[in-house]
């Protein structure tokens, strides 16, 4: 009766230990399976130096299976990482990996990536040690970054011709100049408009005016090289900034050449 008083108390603080642990694990699973991130949990694989060579997937919800892999998550239970996706070792990912397991500093960082089997362009990446490995949780964010471009893309060029607009020439133009003065090369500024373009919208109407303005961008682009800047600052003005030119003379043979590409009628 001894012995059986003080283990009784044990034996209660035992089983409500692997009752809070099995109630513990049934919420972690429940909030993993639901969220919207891919998160799974990879031990260490280690070689007989114990360094890590690779990561065992131990863990994995259902949108982390479909995010690096066609097969279920039952199946990826087990497997090496590397083996899975073999791209992970090439594209840098297993190096940060083992950096967080072996360090124990938390990454946290957003990439471009291109990895064949890999439905995303852009990961939300953040990566912590746990135990003798990592947990990782990673998000799709192609569609935010695509946006992000897109919006950018908006505040600095043209909606009309697809040219910078006056917020992007100014700032191309500070940098040109002041590359310009640092190396002592000449650069040229052009400034363009269209003659009589008021009466093209008033006879025509602006839908052949726009498309006027967009033929007119096309062959400013054809006449400069990649590097040059052809900007529409509004209306029908344009500007050109050509960059490293060799003397003055240059400037005047890009302006011919431009005169002769606008010379035959647009219809």
């Amino acid at each position: 009766w001894l012995v059986h008083g003080r283990v009784r108390p044990l034996l209660r603080q035992l089983v409500e230990s692997q009752q809070a642990a099995q109630a513990n694990e049934a919420r972690f699973l429940a909030a993993a399976e639901n969220s919207p991130d891919a998160f799974y949990i990879l031990d260490s694989v280690r070689d007989a130096r114990r360094n890590i060579v690779d990561f065992r997937i131990t863990y994995v919800n259902e949108n982390g299976a479909k995010l690096f892999s066609s097969l279920p998550k039952d199946r990826l239970i087990g497997q090496r990482f590397c083996e899975v996706v073999p791209s992970i070792r090439d594209g840098g990912f297993l190096a940060k990996y083992k950096r967080v397991a072996e360090t124990g500093e938390s990454l946290l960082e957003e990439l471009p990536i291109s990895i064949p089997g890999v439905k995303a362009s852009w990961l939300g990446h953040q990566v912590v040690r746990l135990g003798d490995g990592v947990a990782v949780t990673s998000r799709d964010i192609s569609e935010r970054r695509a946006m992000e471009e897109r919006f950018k893309y908006m505040a600095q060029n043209d909606a009309l011709t697809g040219l910078p607009n006056r917020a992007l020439f100014l700032d191309r133009l500070e940098h040109t100049l002041t590359r310009a003065r640092r190396h002592n090369q000449p650069m040229a500024l052009l400034f363009l408009d269209v003659d009589h373009f008021k009466g093209i919208n008033d006879t025509l109407g602006h839908a052949a005016g726009d498309e006027l303005l967009r033929a007119f961008a096309d062959r400013l682009r054809n006449c400069v090289r990649r590097s040059d800047t052809v900007a529409r600052l509004g209306g029908d003005e344009f500007t050109i900034i050509l960059e490293d030119l060799k003397n003055s003379r240059d400037s005047e043979v890009v302006a011919q050449k431009i005169a002769a590409a606008l010379r035959p009628p647009i219809t």
